[in-house]
């Protein structure tokens, strides 16, 4: 298994970046990689909650589907996507004076066959969640601005 952790620092407050981060919506103007996401439960988004994405890998599109674990607003939302690469992501929202601080912890485990690539779509993810935080930050603070 593989744990990753990311973490950046928004100039915005924290009811703000995390009722954005939470609007499947917007994840095409942040997310890097992003091709599609379809929401495929009924209502608002919350623990029980799934969806597929669609993203780049590699140049091939790869579809993948989530299923909202926890979702305690303002606070905290996690994600679990079982298959060959089991994916659990934990982003954690922290008030920080009038900005926020986002650490996010995401754990990949590869089965089977898979295994031998776990190390290689660590890397990936890491990269692409760094990228995409970023942009997240400037789209964020582009707006306040």
């Amino acid at each position: 298994m593989a744990s990753l952790e990311t973490s950046i620092l928004i100039n915005r407050p924290v009811e703000e970046v995390f009722a954005f981060m939470t609007d499947l919506d917007t994840w095409p103007d942040w997310q890097t990689d992003l091709v599609e996401v379809k929401k495929t439960s009924p209502g608002p988004l919350a623990a029980g909650s799934t969806f597929t994405v669609v993203t780049l890998v590699r140049g091939r599109e790869q579809e993948v589907k989530y299923a909202v674990t926890e979702f305690d607003p303002g606070n905290t939302i996690s994600l679990r996507s079982p298959g060959n690469f089991t994916i659990e992501i934990q982003t954690i929202f922290i008030k920080a004076d009038e900005a926020t601080r986002i650490r996010r912890l995401t754990k990949l485990s590869a089965s089977g066959r898979y295994k031998i690539f776990e190390p290689l779509a660590a890397r990936w993810i890491k990269k692409q969640v760094e990228s995409s935080y970023e942009t997240l930050k400037e789209v964020l603070e582009e707006t306040a601005g």
